[in-house]
């Protein structure tokens, strides 16, 4: 994909499970997560796969399991790749935005989940202050700041 940057989640293991069952691994990383405040560096907690799959603005998503054959046994290496990637260190604590589903989407909701994405990234964290200061003509702006020139009501 151009224009955009995508994260993934992996999990290797040495005889095929169900998808079902390697989303609910990443999912169940849940119990160490708590909105809005950073975990624990004990390495011995991880929460990124969790939070890549909740990541708001990831909206194209794309699986795979590819088979490791190694001498004695096989192992099986399941991915997924989420667009755009999640766990922005800025926000990885809040991975959406607190509320009730489609509180930011009202006329954009299936499911309780917003349905109108921003295709275009922001590449520079201070953006919304690059848009103030320079607005959208300024050609860095425009290169680097797709998303919040380009996007008025999508999510991003």
């Amino acid at each position: 994909l151009s224009d955009t940057f995508c994260g993934e989640n992996m999990h290797l293991t040495t005889y095929p499970i169900s998808w079902s069952n390697v989303i609910k691994i990443w999912y169940n990383e849940s119990k160490y997560f708590k909105y809005g405040e950073w975990t624990s560096l004990d390495d011995d907690i991880i929460i990124k796969h969790y939070t890549q799959i909740v990541w708001a603005t990831s909206y194209l998503i794309g699986c795979g399991i590819s088979p490791c054959p190694k001498r004695l046994s096989t192992q099986y290496l399941y991915i997924c790749h989420y667009c755009h990637e999640g766990n922005d260190p800025a926000k990885r604590n809040e991975p959406y935005n607190a509320g009730s589903p489609c509180g930011d989407c009202p006329n954009d909701c299936e499911n309780k989940l917003c349905t109108n994405p921003c295709l275009y990234y922001d590449e520079y964290s201070n953006c919304q202050t690059q848009k103030r200061s320079f607005g959208c003509r300024s050609q860095s702006v425009q290169q680097f700041c797709k998303a919040s020139c380009l996007c008025d009501k999508e999510i991003k």
